[in-house]
């Protein structure tokens, strides 16, 4: 599953408005005593000015999917970055989430 990839995710633009500021990399999340996976292969990348919307039936995934781009739980496999950093680098207010609903 691939969310929000409109532009390369890798940084190869000159300006620094060119690169993501977010990058998941195949991430994927499972808890250690349960066999299956809420979710799994997602790419996401998240460029300056830019504001993502999430939206589904299954509210976990969702919300653990969140949790885990934020930097409040590690992903079962794959990578997030944020600047450039993986995300357990940098300061986790880097990544701010606003929930809403209808």
């Amino acid at each position: 599953m691939s969310v929000g990839l409109k532009r390369d995710m890798n940084c190869r633009g000159v300006f620094l408005g060119e690169c993501p500021h977010l990058v998941a990399r195949n991430i994927g999340f499972r808890y250690t005593n349960i066999p299956q996976w809420i979710f799994r292969s997602i790419d996401l990348a998240v460029f300056p000015g830019e504001i993502v919307g999430l939206s589904g039936k299954n509210r976990l995934a969702k919300n653990i999917l969140l949790r885990v781009i934020s930097g409040k739980e590690r992903p079962s496999e794959g990578f997030v970055y944020c600047n450039g950093l993986p995300l357990s680098v940098n300061a986790r207010s880097s990544v701010c989430l606003l929930y809403t609903s209808r």
